[in-house]
């Protein structure tokens, strides 16, 4: 988490962050990286997305983050629930898949999404 705040730090001072960085995660370390991003590198907008959020403010956490070029943290089943707003509408500058056991298995849908 340290590594890619300060990855993400180094890219936006430099100016190499052309776009928005979406974190993919599982759902019982959302909050961890918000509270460690926050932390690390406070001057990065980071957003959460989580399938507690509605339709409407889905919208509208996606239109933020793609017109500020922040971050994006979601969870994998929110990735695949929302494939096209999150992976088919966007450029993302950087994407990072946390927990990456997850996806080891190349036949598995969520794996292949990502």
């Amino acid at each position: 988490t340290v590594q890619v705040a300060a990855f993400l730090a180094t890219l936006q001072v430099s100016g190499l962050l052309r776009g928005p960085a979406l974190i993919v995660c599982p759902t019982t370390l959302m909050r961890q990286w918000l509270r460690e991003l926050h932390e690390w590198w406070p001057a990065l907008r980071v957003l959460v997305l989580h399938s507690s959020t509605g339709a409407r403010n889905v919208r509208r956490v996606l239109d933020t983050v793609f017109s500020t070029g922040h971050v994006l943290v979601t969870s994998y089943g929110h990735l695949a629930r929302h494939q096209a707003s999150l992976v088919d509408r966007c450029r993302w500058a950087a994407v990072f898949l946390d927990e990456g056991h997850r996806i080891r298995n190349p036949a598995t849908g969520i794996t292949q999404l990502c």
